[in-house]
């Protein structure tokens, strides 16, 4: 809603223009295209830059071709999701993914166009297949295929599985997991039992990314998650939350537990607002 209103009145702005007429519409028009393009330090090129997407204008076309060969991360994000955006097809092109060689753009390229619907099946397929593909790219893909009910080649998250990094791990586990791999447990346990100050980050995260991509799989680690948090911290209500969703049996118990022993009126609200909006 947000995003269409802020583009809802980029447009009025662009088109309508001043008392004095055209001209001064048309330069209004081209003094906010390069704002868009310019990095403002309060990062308010994102918010101008987004509105512009909202437009769906295939004749932006330009100016988002512009983009993509920015060095700037966040204007070259924008510029390849933009184009995927006025496609006929809506379809993310490969070939600029592949042009990205930075993980980290790739990996949040890829997350986006999964939101936005950018990226096909076959193409999450190509993907996962590609030779040299970083481990945190190559799990987000197989966590948008298999919460698609399609197959994937479990030998192909062995790397991400067995990563030092807790979130990577914790992710290549939950996948497996919904693949069948029982044991793959053992690694979201090892996670949660980290002693690391961003431990319940991680888990948050993980809990979140779970809900996102309905692997029912992990509900009853997200139930002893909640067992073993505090009554009223957020990590034990993710927890709760991705277990009542996943209908693990205990999990309505443990709802009706913790809003008979609840310290006041916002943690009911919120227990009562939880299974308000999982109903």
């Amino acid at each position: 809603m947000v995003r269409r209103l802020l583009a809802a009145l980029l447009i009025v702005v662009m088109l309508t223009g001043t008392s004095t007429g055209a001209d001064d519409a048309a330069e209004q028009a081209t003094w906010l295209l390069k704002k868009a393009t310019l990095v403002h330090p309060n990062s308010f090129h994102n918010v101008l830059l987004r509105a512009l997407r909202q437009m769906d204008d295939p004749q932006l076309e330009p100016l988002f071709s512009e983009l993509v060969q920015r060095s700037h991360p966040e204007m070259k994000l924008h510029g390849i999701l933009a184009l995927a955006e006025i496609s006929g097809n809506k379809r993310l092109d490969l070939a600029l993914v592949a042009d990205l060689k930075d993980a980290a753009m790739q990996a949040q390229l890829v997350s986006a166009a999964i939101d936005g619907e950018l990226l096909t099946l076959d193409d999450a397929k190509q993907l996962m297949g590609w030779p040299g593909l970083d481990d945190s790219v190559r799990v987000i893909v197989a966590a948008k295929l298999v919460s698609e009910g399609q197959k994937v080649n479990a030998s192909l998250l062995d790397e991400a599985y067995k990563s030092d990094n807790p979130a990577l791990r914790g992710m290549a586990a939950m996948v497996l997991l919904q693949l069948g791999r029982a044991n793959a447990v053992e690694a979201l346990d090892e996670v949660a039992s980290d002693t690391t100050p961003n431990r319940d980050k991680v888990c948050a995260l993980l809990l979140q990314s779970a809900e996102r991509y309905r692997f029912m799989a992990v509900g009853p680690w997200a139930m002893s998650l909640a067992d073993k948090s505090e009554g009223e911290s957020p990590l034990a209500f993710l927890g709760l939350r991705m277990a009542m969703l996943a209908k693990v049996d205990r999990a309505l118990g443990a709802w009706m537990h913790r809003y008979d022993t609840a310290s006041g009126a916002v943690p009911r609200i919120r227990l009562a607002l939880l299974s308000l909006d999982l109903a």
